[in-house]
């Protein structure tokens, strides 16, 4: 009674951005973070293995990304949701629950998944000591630290503890490889003159990277975790999640499938230098999307707690909020890599790179469109 109308939905404006602002800007900060330690660290790839030995790498890590699929499946977004509604109501009894039941599925899940990889490799290749086994089986060694790595980060944005949450995944790990690649670099370029980078010793050095992000997360989810969840007995609800858990993988499989297909297919029809080049392509138009999935992984918390209230009008407000915030980035940043990708491809990683141009024009096309989109998923 005390505001009109207008002066209400000003104050509801404010109140999300003043809820949302700081961890949007936390999130968005460790996206552009992120993406510039993977720019980095495709420019040393690029120039250190060249467009072949980039290509077996790039191979090898979307085969392991499509292989983590039936690992995770839809669990890290059921995480978010479920936690995010079970701390609201204070059922700390199911988020242990969740907690337990999550981890079990996904380490049976990738140690099946794993070792049947393993077995086939072994069983169809005629040199185990090639450059493409070789890299393939160091990078299996990704499948269970990156997917559990998922479901602790997932836990912590349930939590609303969202930079906690993309700590180790976008900071520590890909922070910790290019410091692994500028040792490399050294050593061939002062050190050791014999020595050269290769996709084996690539792919090795990423999962020592994997190794220490993951225990940093558990120590971040040990830390942050409430201490009523460890006092509590777990309670499980395995059929209802489970319930829940099937469009969840489906969208979660069209995205990754969506994010690897293409590398795979390539590495299937064309030569390992294509699929160099495409890779370093795709990962430069990456920038145009950061700012959505950073929204996005602040706003999906609170989505999960609106919805969870019947609270329509702040669904609405969220939506626009998300979609406003990461289209202002985004337009700009498109239309620059359409205008002069190949020549910046070419500047950057190497004049054999410059004829990616016209796939990075095309793929920062349909960033943008993505983006503009807003928060569907």
């Amino acid at each position: 009674p005390l505001y009109s109308s207008a002066a209400s939905d000003v104050y509801k404006r404010q109140d999300v951005t003043r809820r949302l602002g700081v961890p949007a800007a936390g999130s968005a900060g460790l996206r552009v973070t992120n993406a510039g330690l993977a720019l980095l660290i495709s420019v040393l790839l690029a120039r250190l293995l060249g467009p072949s030995g980039y290509g077996i790498y790039a191979f090898a890590y979307a085969v392991v990304m499509l292989l983590a699929l039936p690992t995770q499946a839809g669990l890290p977004t059921l995480l978010v949701r479920e936690v995010a509604r079970y701390e609201e109501r204070g059922r700390w009894d199911l988020i242990a629950g969740l907690l337990r039941r999550s981890n079990q599925t996904v380490g049976l899940l990738a140690l099946l998944v794993g070792g049947t990889a393993m077995v086939v490799v072994f069983a169809f290749v005629r040199d185990p000591g090639d450059a493409q086994v070789v890299t393939f089986l160091w990078a299996l060694t990704l499948l269970p630290l990156m997917a559990l790595g998922n479901l602790r980060g997932a836990t912590l944005r349930g939590l609303r503890r969202v930079v906690q949450g993309q700590l180790p995944e976008f900071l520590v790990r890909p922070g910790l490889f290019l410091l692994a690649l500028l040792v490399a670099l050294l050593l061939g370029s002062v050190l050791v003159s014999s020595f050269e980078l290769t996709p084996q010793l690539a792919m090795a050095l990423h999962a020592g990277a994997a190794f220490v992000a993951f225990i940093i997360g558990v120590w971040l989810l040990r830390r942050e975790l409430p201490p009523e969840v460890r006092r509590t007995a777990p309670a499980y609800r395995t059929r209802a999640w489970a319930g829940s858990l099937l469009p969840l993988t489906l969208l979660a499989g069209m995205e990754l499938i969506n994010g690897q297909m293409d590398v795979v297919l390539l590495g299937i029809l064309a030569s390992t230098q294509d699929v160099g080049i495409y890779r370093v392509a795709w990962s430069v138009s990456l920038p145009v999307v950061f700012t959505l999935t950073g929204v996005n992984l602040v706003v999906a918390p609170h989505l999960a707690r609106a919805y969870s209230a019947g609270d329509i009008p702040q669904l609405q407000r969220l939506a626009t909020w998300s979609a406003r915030v990461a289209a202002t980035v985004a337009v700009p940043a498109a239309m620059i890599l359409i205008l002069f990708g190949g020549p910046i491809l070419g500047f950057v990683f190497g004049d054999a790179f410059s004829a990616g141009g016209t796939a990075l024009a095309l793929l920062a096309a349909g960033q943008l469109c993505n983006v503009i989109a807003g928060s569907v998923g």
